[in-house]
């Protein structure tokens, strides 16, 4: 009497070699089953994991970029290889995913803090110029650029404006470019800044605060919309303008609020000593940087 057991086994047998003899008639898993050069029951007990990497590497072939990949694991393929004697996959990267990290390599030297993902990819090339408010911007992050590449002391900008109206935009390209360049930078969104700074007080407040304040080039966004407190002004703003003053180190702002608006904002009150303070973080923003507003729509509208 037959056993079970060489009854099923003889069942899986057959049906691997069906799956097999199936798979040969794919003029593409020949080609791959003669380049790997293995025993054949290696490719019996591969047979699933051959297709994968076949049907992924068609999957490459028909891509038209990294957005449309298909494939497991996005920017690889599966590729068969053979170590001992035994059929692996490892995985290759595809051109696309290759020169989309390239193109990141620059962030390294970025530090952002609540910043949109979008920002990242501001570029020169892609600023808006059917409207002539930002020319005077743009000239200036030009002019400046040029100027501190080539080793030159140079200011920063207050730049003021309706909401939309591209200014942070620009100034992450500017960042980029910077950061292109190997030169440490950094885009903070000033509010959000804040309110984490003072939730961490006690953890890593003065190594990021530090941080932020020695950054070579900075960019403090949307400067007057944060909650006014005393400690943010004066142990927090003032503490980095008056620390990037004497070092020299380029700063810019953005603010929907023109500086006057700003001084108010920062003031609160009528009160001398609010007023004082106020003041002296004015003076402070008008040594690190000169004013410039732009007044474009906003084109976050559609």
């Amino acid at each position: 009497m037959k056993k079970i057991s060489d009854i099923v086994s003889r069942v899986d047998n057959d049906s691997l070699n069906d799956s097999l003899d199936e798979a040969y008639k794919d003029p593409r898993f020949r080609s791959v089953a003669t380049n790997l050069n293995v025993s054949k029951e290696q490719l019996l007990a591969n047979v699933h994991l051959i297709n994968e990497t076949i049907s992924e590497k068609q999957n490459c072939i028909d891509c038209q970029g990294l957005k449309y990949c298909m494939n497991e694991i996005r920017g690889f393929c599966q590729t068969p290889i053979v170590k001992h004697s035994q059929i692996y996959v490892d995985y290759i990267e595809c051109k696309y995913n290759q020169s989309d990290r390239e193109s990141k390599q620059h962030l390294k030297y970025i530090y952002s803090f609540d910043v949109p993902e979008r920002l990242k990819d501001a570029d020169f090339k892609d600023l808006w110029t059917d409207d002539s408010s930002r020319f005077p911007l743009i000239e200036f992050v030009s002019v400046f650029l040029d100027k501190y590449i080539a080793g030159e002391e140079v200011k920063g900008a207050y730049v003021h404006g309706n909401n939309g109206s591209g200014k942070t935009h620009i100034m992450a390209a500017m960042i980029n470019e910077l950061a292109k360049r190997n030169v440490r930078c950094g885009v903070i969104y000033f509010p959000e800044l804040l309110r984490s700074l003072k939730a961490n007080f006690g953890n890593d407040y003065d190594e990021r605060y530090l941080y932020i304040r020695n950054l070579p080039v900075l960019v403090i966004d949307d400067i007057g919309a944060e909650k006014l407190t005393e400690w943010g002004r004066d142990e927090i703003l003032s503490s980095i303008l008056q620390h990037r003053m004497q070092a020299n180190l380029p700063t810019f702002f953005t603010s929907n609020l023109s500086l006057d608006n700003f001084e108010k904002h920062l003031a609160g009150s009528n009160d001398a000593n609010n007023l004082i303070k106020a003041r002296r973080i004015i003076e402070r923003i008008n040594s690190l940087s000169d004013v410039i507003e732009v007044k474009g729509k906003n084109l976050r509208r559609k």
